[in-house]
């Protein structure tokens, strides 16, 4: 996509130097890797086409050898730990920002450690072990109890367990900025801010706003009801949130719970949260631990992706031509053993990245919308299918306006053409299979 400018210049009109945007962002989640074992990735990750790099947290924490003690910090002022030291951070993100990459690092504001960090007796929080933090900088004990209670969800103790700071005090919210400007200044260039649904909308929009410069920020709010997310998407119009009622409805649509024409709105293809504030996602560390060990993670199944349907998730997900596309990688000591099908650079994944960076931007229009398949075209020279369930060779399908000519799947290689008659013969297609079809002069390696 190409962009011309007209500058008013001492009066005069002038057509300023051609100017090409940036790519859109597409983002990997590098789960528990090391600042060097992430470091070592970026020559790769650049060449594929992501562009935000979602790092576990880093400041001191909990180090019991479990993942969730990340989420647990000590102390903000500290960065060190497990991933590395405040140094190796620094020259991380030095080498990710020479390479065009972005850093995005999640950080933890709604609550300090537990026990024994955190005494409570007789149902009273008592003492508490922070350097920087007093008890009176928390929230008083009490469990949630009724998740539909939004003061509760908002002010209450996580699981019962973690002290839940006073994000409405200033005294709170200065040492909270204080730490997002330290990770700004070791040139991390956005945050992921874990437990936003426990945060206040107005609290987050105080601390956020009190930076130069938030950049790339992205909260976790793992609910799939849209009026979860309504006061957040209003109060932080500049924020994205993970869009987890687009992975409910994709997940029940290729676990065969739906038809796979539910994924349209209307008559149009959308994500659920508007585009410029969805992250869509088909998997994370929370839905990833979870279903291992529901005492570690989100154990929803509703959530959960069929066996087989990995390849059809992330080619909806590149196919959309919106949003924030999403990809889990867990930490290398787990992706050994399983290999290379899923890792960052799983096959398809590149594919589908190209795909979205042609078509980003570009209008969708629904061609057939089927129980068992769902296409799309996206502008006038790419179209999309997902198919759930096998179909031979010969099928006719009307593709409207798309432009005459040969057309190339970038996941599979196979061409078709649309003909003067507006139509294409549809070649043999997979089951659970997704296709990315773009017109030949606009396919890029």
């Amino acid at each position: 996509m190409k962009v011309f400018f007209l500058l008013a210049i001492w009066g005069q009109l002038s057509l300023a130097e051609e100017v090409t945007p940036p790519p859109p962002p597409v983002m990997v989640q590098l789960f528990d890797w090391t600042f060097a074992e992430i470091g070592q990735a970026l020559p790769a990750l650049q060449e594929l086409g992501y562009s935000h790099i979602h790092v576990s947290p880093v400041q001191k924490s909990v180090e019991n050898g479990k993942w969730w003690g990340k989420y647990q910090p000590l102390d903000y002022r500290v960065i060190e730990g497990p991933l590395g030291s405040r140094e190796e951070l620094v020259e991380l993100a030095r080498k990710a920002t020479d390479r065009e990459l972005t850093l995005v690092v999640d950080v933890v504001p709604n609550h300090m450690a537990g026990s024994p960090y955190a005494s409570v007796r007789r149902g009273r929080l008592r003492e508490v072990r922070f350097a920087d933090f007093s008890v009176e900088d928390f929230h008083p004990y009490a469990p949630i109890r009724d998740w539909s209670n939004v003061q509760q969800v908002r002010n209450r103790w996580l699981f019962g367990a973690l002290p839940d700071l006073r994000t409405e005090s200033e005294g709170v919210r200065a040492k909270l900025v204080a730490h997002l400007m330290d990770l700004q200044s070791c040139g991390v260039g956005g945050f992921r801010v874990d437990s936003a649904r426990h945060i206040p909308p107005a609290d987050l929009r105080a601390i956020l706003g009190q930076l130069e410069e938030p950049g790339f920020v992205v909260g976790e709010i793992a609910d799939h009801s849209l009026e979860t997310f309504e006061p957040y998407l209003e109060g932080l119009p500049e924020m994205r949130f993970f869009d987890f009622p687009h992975l409910l409805r994709l997940a029940e649509c290729l676990r065969g719970e739906r038809a796979m024409s539910d994924l349209i709105e209307g008559k149009t293809l959308s994500l659920q949260l508007p585009p410029r504030a969805s992250v869509s996602l088909l998997r994370n560390h929370d839905l990833d631990r979870g279903e291992a060990n529901r005492t570690e993670g989100i154990d929803d199944p509703r959530y959960r992706i069929p066996d087989g349907a990995w390849q059809i998730g992330y080619a909806a997900l590149f196919g959309m031509g919106e949003g924030v596309p999403y990809v889990f990688v867990d930490d290398p000591k787990v992706l050994k053993p399983v290999g290379r099908e899923h890792g960052y650079d799983r096959p398809g994944l590149k594919e589908g990245i190209s795909f979205f960076r042609a078509t980003y931007g570009l209008q969708t229009r629904v061609l057939s919308a089927q129980k068992d398949a769902l296409a799309w075209s996206l502008g006038d020279s790419a179209f999309m299918i997902l198919q759930r369930e096998a179909v031979a060779e010969g099928s006719v399908m009307p593709v409207g306006s798309l432009r005459t000519g040969r057309y190339r799947d970038v996941y599979t290689g196979v061409e078709i053409t649309v003909t003067e008659s507006c139509e294409v013969i549809l070649p043999a297609l997979g089951q659970l299979q997704g296709y990315g079809f773009l017109l030949q002069e606009n396919a890029t390696d």
